[in-house]
């Protein structure tokens, strides 16, 4: 069985590091593994799609146009070309708007050869018009035609200079993924709440959607102090340690929430923050650790702190969250998309997004009150329980299985 996977990045962020993760068990099951990628580093066996100079003219173009997806021609021709070599029995993607590949001419060549294809929600752009979160603007026109977009001008990830084409994109959508045929596409939702979402919207209502989690690596992240690290960081153990983990902070990640915190959490507190600050003006109270893909040094620092607070406005799945309960420490999240549905008993708490923040500084000492060894056990047994690597692989290979690819 050949399986290509198609992601704007291979082996880096945390989408390209889950979808290399199923290229090493596919490999591991003595099936033929191939990745298709446009950003990072080269890597022998797999194939990178365009250069900087098409991804910029891609996003100029859709910046002007609204339509992200449809260019890119040459650099799509060239990689359909290599599919065409492999002869893959499924392809499974994941990230493509990323401005690197024209979403026509890949659904034809998979439509028109039968191929079965694996879509994996890691946000709403595949079944909108044009935005990664419609929950942003409180928006559901997904559920029937995209127009009139709200977040026209402020999606983060495809920002429209002039014209609203959302109707348009959406229908092509539709049109695209609508010419494979039924058992031949399966969409899978990396939460039960972003499966609901596709099974709702018009593109996806009468096609196969499916859940498999996200997954943590518990051989990655576990309970484990280390001394060094706390010293390292200035992380104390004389005070109680809140945790805040972004990759790039935002009002959307708790920007306002993380302001807050600092000039109200009694001095007993700490609050660490580890991630991408970008120009966000960080108070002297956050010890401000940046972003770190030493996966030790971040389970020591998980293990250190007696709670995550993991407010997103928006999380599809929430790999913080599950990291921090795979560590063994207790989390605080909002009540919203698919972050209480990661939160297992005994585990933290979830709580409703309101104007003021008081309910979070209740949630903070409520859980600070208990002493950490409280809690540790039981986040680490639902975490490597309920987001078990090998399970949601094993997941993804027999849903390769059942698209009618010998094994």
């Amino acid at each position: 069985m050949k399986i290509v996977q198609i992601n704007a990045t291979y082996g880096t962020g945390s989408n390209g590091r889950l979808a290399k993760q199923i290229a090493d068990y596919v490999s591991f099951k003595k099936e033929e593994s191939f990745f298709v990628y446009a950003n990072g580093k080269a890597s022998a066996g797999n194939i990178q799609i365009g250069g900087m100079l098409d991804h910029k003219l891609h996003a100029l173009l859709s910046r002007l146009t609204g339509l992200q997806g449809y260019f890119s021609w040459f650099e799509t021709k060239k990689m359909i070309k290599r599919l065409k070599t492999i002869n893959p029995d499924v392809i499974h993607i994941h990230n493509l708007h990323s401005n690197y590949i024209n979403l026509r001419l890949l659904f034809n060549y998979v439509s028109k050869n039968n191929i079965g294809l694996v879509l994996t929600l890691h946000d709403c752009w595949f079944f909108t018009g044009k935005c990664v979160h419609p929950i942003f603007a409180n928006c559901n026109r997904f559920q029937l035609t995209c127009k009139d977009c709200p977040q026209l001008k402020s999606d983060r990830i495809n920002p429209t200079l002039f014209f609203d084409t959302s109707t348009k994109c959406q229908a092509d959508k539709y049109h695209w993924f609508h010419e494979v045929s039924y058992d031949k596409l399966y969409v899978v939702g990396v939460s039960k709440w972003i499966t609901q979402e596709a099974a709702i919207s018009t593109i996806f209502s009468d096609r196969h959607c499916v859940t498999i989690y996200n997954w943590v690596d518990r051989k990655q992240f576990f309970y484990e102090r280390d001394s060094k690290v706390e010293s390292l960081y200035g992380i104390s153990s004389n005070h109680k340690t809140v945790l805040i983990v972004a990759s790039q902070m935002s009002d959307r990640k708790g920007y306002r929430e993380l302001l807050y915190l600092a000039d109200i959490l009694p001095e007993e507190y700490q609050i660490v923050y580890v991630g991408d600050a970008g120009s966000l003006f960080m108070p002297s109270r956050i010890k401000h650790i940046h972003r770190t893909e030493n996966i030790k040094e971040l389970r020591n620092i998980y293990s250190a702190a007696n709670v995550c607070v993991n407010l997103s406005y928006g999380e599809t799945f929430g790999m913080v969250t599950v990291e921090a309960m795979s560590c063994g420490t207790p989390v605080i999240v909002y009540n919203n998309t698919a972050s209480p549905e990661l939160v297992g008993p005994g585990c933290g708490l979830v709580i409703n997004q309101q104007e003021n923040f008081y309910p979070i500084i209740d949630a903070i000492k409520d859980i600070c009150s208990n002493n950490k060894s409280f809690y540790v056990e039981k986040c680490m047994d639902f975490a490597h329980d309920r987001f078990d690597k090998d399970k949601s692989l094993e997941a993804y290979y027999q849903l390769y299985k059942r698209l009618g690819c010998h094994v």
